[in-house]
């Protein structure tokens, strides 16, 4: 399992706002994507993520595909996955 822990410190302290995980690939139960990198731009997230076609090994994904995720209601909310070849 992989996450990444993004905080909020305006008020003075620590607060959890999220927590970005890679995200599910539909009709895969074998493979899981993992999150490359997560760049922070104002009022969203974007994940880089490995993702894995259908022939890949377990070793080596082949794909790539990034995540946005919006800063709504004091907390982070995934929205669409893009998926690119690799």
């Amino acid at each position: 399992a992989q996450g990444f822990v993004i905080y909020d410190g305006s008020q003075g302290y620590p607060r959890v706002i999220g927590i970005i995980t890679p995200r599910r690939q539909t009709g895969s139960s074998v493979h899981v994507p993992y999150v490359l990198k997560v760049a922070i731009q104002p009022g969203r997230l974007i994940a880089y993520e490995a993702w894995y076609h259908s022939m890949d090994a377990d070793c080596c994904p082949s794909g790539r595909a990034t995540t946005t995720w919006l800063y709504q209601d004091r907390r982070l909310v995934p929205q669409n996955t893009q998926v690119t070849a690799g």
